[in-house]
């Protein structure tokens, strides 16, 4: 007996494109989500808008909703909580809002005046804010100036931990229109802004981020460094892994490092300086891993000891300074 395959004859399957349809389907799919998630938020923004204003309130948007805006498909844009700003005074009637309402921002974070621009009083930034209509309600936002600032110290903050927060700083940037203030954006403490200087470069070298005036282009130098490591400490795969990930994959050691324990963005941003080149970059690391983190190996099992496990407050802050 012939085996079937000689009997019938069958033309060739092409795998790729079946591979390149399978792709395609899955990217309209990730797409749709991501629209569907947007619509949401937006719905769950609005509602939440609508009661802050009821309750006389007018409080201020960072992040999240109003950089996804900024991009040409917001939908790819992905969305977390949603950050809304407060005078002292606003801040507990809305906390009281929301323990009397728990379907008032049950899935926003509150914060007590802008937290990414502490060389900004509330007042001046207030000032600038512009109102952007959504479902017939005016969402306060802030100015492009204070927006740039703002996203590229969330992204030192956090240590560049995703890529969405080096292309919040593009979409940014693509938003720039003539009558943008450049000067305004980086008045200021001078070590923020030269970072902001830097990551301005960063987008304009991986994005094509555009750059109007010539000589901010000049001025927005990335360091070469900051360019290489850059895709890799924004690798999720390593953002949220233990320690046993490690011991049965040594391999990822290295890059889990990099993104964790010794991340230079965050190393560099928390020292207060801006490693110029590979040399200086090494010293840098090796001051934070003398200054701060082998130090945290002792201190932090005598803190849980003493006070057991920290609140919530106490543990997001952590996440994002250490």
């Amino acid at each position: 007996m012939q085996p079937l395959g000689s009997v019938m004859s069958f033309p060739p399957i092409s795998t790729r494109g079946i591979q390149r349809r399978t792709m395609h389907q899955g990217e309209v799919r990730a797409r749709q989500f991501l629209a569907i998630k947007l619509a949401a938020q937006e719905r769950l923004l609005v509602d939440s808008w609508r009661s802050l204003e009821a309750a006389g309130l007018q409080p201020i948007l960072i992040k999240g909703w109003s950089s996804a805006r900024l991009y040409r498909d917001p939908s790819r844009r992905l969305l977390g909580d949603i950050d809304v700003c407060f005078t002292p005074a606003d801040l507990q009637v809305a906390l009281d809002l929301r323990k009397t309402s728990p379907g008032t921002l049950w899935n926003a974070d509150l914060h007590e005046g802008v937290p990414d621009l502490p060389d900004r009083s509330w007042d001046e930034v207030f000032a600038r804010t512009r109102l952007v209509a959504l479902d017939g309600v005016q969402i306060r936002i802030l100015a492009l100036e204070d927006h740039l600032r703002l996203v590229c110290r969330h992204l030192l903050r956090s240590g560049a931990q995703h890529e969405k927060m080096i292309l919040d700083v593009a979409a940014t940037l693509e938003a720039i229109g003539p009558a943008f203030d450049w000067d305004e954006a980086l008045r200021g403490d001078w070590r923020i802004t030269r970072w902001v200087l830097a990551l301005v470069g960063l987008a304009h070298v991986l994005y094509q981020a555009p750059i109007a005036d010539e000589h901010i282009r000049q001025l927005a130098r990335c360091p070469q460094w900051l360019v290489e490591f850059g895709p890799q400490i924004w690798s999720t795969r390593h953002a949220k892994v233990g320690g046993m990930h490690y011991l049965r994959n040594p391999r990822d050691l290295p890059r889990g490092t990099l993104t964790r324990w010794l991340n230079p963005v965050r190393a560099s941003f928390q020292l207060g300086v801006l490693p110029r080149n590979w040399l200086h970059l090494g010293w840098t690391l090796a001051r934070y891993a003398c200054l701060r983190r082998i130090p945290s190996l002792f201190t932090r099992p005598i803190k849980r000891l003493i006070w057991g496990k920290a609140p919530v407050e106490l543990q997001v802050h952590t996440e994002l300074t250490n």
